[in-house]
């Protein structure tokens, strides 16, 4: 116990000693040419710099050493890299400020980045409806205790239907965005069960617009369970059978489409060329696995069988046709 406790106080002081040694933090972010839009991830470089040398390292090197905070609580910061929401409610957004900073008032680490967001890319908004649960595992065969064959290992369960694609009302208009200054085109969402309203920015509708409300795919079935060994023979005993593999789970039928309605302002109509409307079925569940044949006991023993894999599940049906219409709003 006395030589662990003094091993990591070594470790310990080794480390203060070496963090005493940094004199800066370096904290670089490459944005040129990239597509920053919603779902983006921004990643940072961190070099650590001593008397001697300037060395690049990874986050977790640093992550005690200084804070890196965004300053836009829709854009979450973890491991160095800052994320853009998939999805926002709110319109002003367009962009992201980062704070890094040292916890050491002796190493120097002090910076501030604006990340804007240019929606260089085709914009989705996609409204899908959530997967199907997963079917259980079937249990593998236990050892046996009063009887000379293995055990047979457990079906897997069937995975569950996807749920449907979300009811949506989708609005265009061509508004003026005040970071770019200039009109462009925003796409107002709203949820029909909830009523929650996202909003999508899109500056460059020739790159595609794609509004999605597909069902969700059916949940995999579970994998059957192995069968367990047979046992040896022994003296006056017989060698005993493998048990038999478990059959895998059937796939969830996938979900139906959504409801989709379309209603593009006049002053937004040249971007009906651009739109892709989708609302089809979900995709079936994922078979399951069949379980694996236990080994016969030696001296004689047959192996057991291997388990049927399930059935794919069957794609989910396709949602109503969705309307399109230009009208004032």
């Amino acid at each position: 116990m006395f030589k662990i406790l003094v091993a990591f106080a070594l470790i310990c002081t080794c480390f203060t000693v070496h963090a005493e040694r940094i004199k800066e933090i370096i904290v670089e972010m490459d944005t040129t040419g990239k597509v920053i839009t919603y779902g983006s991830a921004v990643r940072f470089k961190f070099y650590i710099v001593t008397k001697r040398k300037r060395k690049e390292v990874t986050w977790n090197r640093v992550d005690k050493l200084i804070s890196f905070t965004s300053m836009n609580p829709e854009c979450s910061a973890q491991n160095g890299i800052i994320y853009f929401p998939i999805k926002t409610s709110n319109k002003s957004l367009s962009g992201c400020q980062v704070k890094v900073n040292s916890y050491n008032p002796e190493t120097k680490c002090d910076y501030t980045f604006d990340i804007k967001m240019n929606f260089r890319e085709a914009i989705s908004a996609s409204f899908e409806g959530n997967q199907g649960l997963p079917g259980t595992n079937g249990s593998n065969g236990g050892t046996p205790i009063l009887f000379r064959n293995g055990k047979d290992g457990d079906m897997g369960g069937n995975g569950g239907d996807g749920f449907p694609g979300k009811n949506i009302t989708v609005k265009i208009k061509k508004e003026l965005d005040e970071a770019l200054q200039k009109e462009i085109f925003y796409l107002y969402v709203i949820e029909e069960t909830t009523g929650q309203q996202y909003i999508y920015h899109c500056p460059y509708p020739a790159k595609g617009v794609t509004i999605s409300s597909q069902g969700g795919q059916g949940g995999s079935g579970g994998s059957g369970g192995s069968g367990s060994n047979g046992k040896d023979a022994k003296e006056d005993k017989s060698a005993g059978n493998g048990g038999n593999g478990g059959n895998g789970g059937n796939g969830g039928k996938g979900g139906p489409g959504g409801k989709i309605t379309v209603i593009v302002h006049t002053n937004a109509s040249e971007i009906m060329g651009y739109l892709n409307i989708i609302s089809s079925g979900g995709a079936g569940g994922i078979a399951g696995r069949g379980g694996s044949a236990g080994n016969g006991g030696s001296g004689g023993g047959s192996q057991g069988s291997p388990g049927r894999s399930g059935n794919a599940g069957e794609p989910g049906e396709q949602g109503p046709a969705f309307e399109l219409r230009v009208e004032e709003f």
